[in-house]
């Protein structure tokens, strides 16, 4: 996993990276180890967080499905990534001028809200705060 986030930092592997994140998460099926390996590495989620925040405009489009397939498959990683700053993140993002973009966004957004624990924003709170 080491070696998979250190990879987000490279312009040319960040995607093939997430990407790489997601299947492993998507292929551990009962064990949870990588679930566990993310959550238990103090900086791991830190960095999907800063990596999608500081995402060059060309690669952002093509990091979305990645993280749906991460939120989707780890409702733990889904949480702690809330916890963390994602939400906000993506409702900012909104506005992107690509409509798959925009579509992937929302379904991002609508996953996040989705989890039974979500204690850094609540839908209502989501509507009121970013003028939804």
């Amino acid at each position: 996993m080491d070696v998979y986030l250190s990879l987000l930092d490279d312009m040319v592997w960040s995607v093939t990276a997430l990407d790489s994140i997601a299947v492993c998460l998507a292929h551990d099926n009962d064990n949870h180890k990588v679930e566990q390996a993310l959550l238990k590495k103090k900086d791991a989620v830190q960095r999907l967080v800063k990596f999608f925040q500081c995402c060059p405009e060309q690669q952002f489009v093509h990091i979305l499905e990645p993280f749906l397939k991460i939120i989707t498959k780890s409702s733990r990683i889904n949480t702690t990534l809330a916890v963390n700053g994602l939400t906000p993140l993506l409702i900012a993002r909104l506005d992107h001028q690509d409509a798959i973009a925009r579509l992937n966004l929302l379904k991002l957004i609508k996953v996040k809200f989705a989890t039974p624990y979500c204690p850094v924003l609540t839908f209502t709170s989501a509507l009121r705060n970013y003028k939804l």
